[in-house]
């Protein structure tokens, strides 16, 4: 009896340690629609791309400082260049990206290790609009990444799913091809 209690116990220890989940949406207000047709092109790229936190995100920034504005910003460049929607010199006649980072969370290495999924989500939400050059909003959306997973991915791994993730889903959506929960 024991021993069967004993494993039992070690394949629940087990399953907690290994089990990973992540997840991304993008939405829009209600009654909002995604344009006809891209509005950012590799004919009509962007011209810059200016990232932002709200009150609340700055604020968490502080708590969560293994999050990288350089690597954020960066990956969303990297992404958005290899696809041909971002000028290679900041160009303010062409559309800007505007980022509004509203919510951060990045569990410590403490946490992740001896709690596992059971520690939260690590998350970045956030606003996307793209204007035209005389601040004209030509599209908007929100964007949630989150990934939850055991010790035996490390911060910078899970930070780099979040961005690559947070600048795959606006490349897709400026793209039309994402799939948008209303």
């Amino acid at each position: 009896m024991i021993k069967n209690s004993l494993k039992l116990i070690c394949l629940c220890f087990t399953a907690l340690l290994v089990i990973n989940g992540c997840s991304s949406t993008v939405s829009r207000q209600a009654g909002q629609s995604r344009p006809a047709q891209a509005i950012i092109t590799p004919s009509n790229p962007l011209g810059n791309i200016v990232v932002t936190y709200s009150e609340d995100a700055r604020k968490k920034l502080s708590d969560n400082s293994a999050f990288s504005d350089i690597d954020f910003k960066l990956q969303m460049k990297k992404t958005l260049s290899a696809a041909k929607l971002i000028s290679n010199n900041v160009n303010p006649k062409q559309p800007t990206l505007y980022v509004e980072v509203t919510n951060i969370r990045v569990r410590s290495i403490a946490s992740r290790m001896m709690l596992g999924f059971l520690s939260g989500a690590d998350y970045v939400q956030g606003d996307v609009t793209v204007k035209d050059a005389s601040g004209k909003i030509l599209d908007t959306f929100k964007i949630s990444t989150d990934h939850y997973e055991s010790f035996v991915v490390g911060t910078t791994n899970v930070l780099s799913w979040i961005y690559e993730t947070f600048a795959g889903d606006t490349l897709k959506e400026l793209k039309n091809e994402a799939v948008v929960k209303k």
